[in-house]
């Protein structure tokens, strides 16, 4: 029995709420930034730009996950990840080296690292790289990373080892 639950699929999906929280932070800063620059001046007009420059495509791409939340299909051979509008990820479980909860800046998820010669090719990549990861699930799930990460500790090594 344990076997064939091995290989049934799982998925675990993003939780709207929160981001429709961020979506209303995001609202929240890009209407100040609006507001600030309407005060006149020039350093006024620059923050305001700059804050809706920033904020304003992140409150997009969280309208994106309110729309079609995260999705985390766990298998017996890979977990796949699909977020927002954005092409799906799927990544072997074969080739990850290790699993683990990596922060910055209050911001906390899971994250991985590639056995060697196995890692993702690009500029986002590299930049993942930097920060000394290969890949991450973003925010947003219904359990806390330190949960999330035993789960995929838990179906990895069940598919290395079968």
């Amino acid at each position: 029995m344990a076997a064939q639950q091995a290989l049934t699929p799982t998925v675990i999906r993003g939780v709207r709420w929160k981001y429709a929280l961020a979506v209303l932070g995001g609202i929240m800063f890009v209407t100040l930034g609006v507001w600030i620059g309407a005060q006149g001046g020039v350093e006024a007009a620059v923050i305001g730009w700059v804050a809706v420059l920033v904020f304003g495509p992140m409150t997009v791409l969280g309208v994106g996950q309110v729309i079609r939340p995260a999705e985390l299909t766990l298998h017996a051979d890979r977990f796949e990840l699909r977020a927002g509008f954005r092409q799906p990820t799927q990544v072997a479980w074969a080739d990850v080296d290790e699993f683990f909860v990596w922060s910055h800046r209050g911001t906390r998820l899971v994250a991985w690292r590639c056995k060697s010669g196995r890692e993702p090719k690009g500029g986002l990549a590299a930049m993942n790289r930097a920060l000394g990861l290969d890949g991450g699930l973003p925010t947003g799930w219904p359990v806390k990373p330190e949960r999330l990460l035993e789960v995929m500790e838990e179906w990895r090594r069940r598919a290395v080892s079968a």
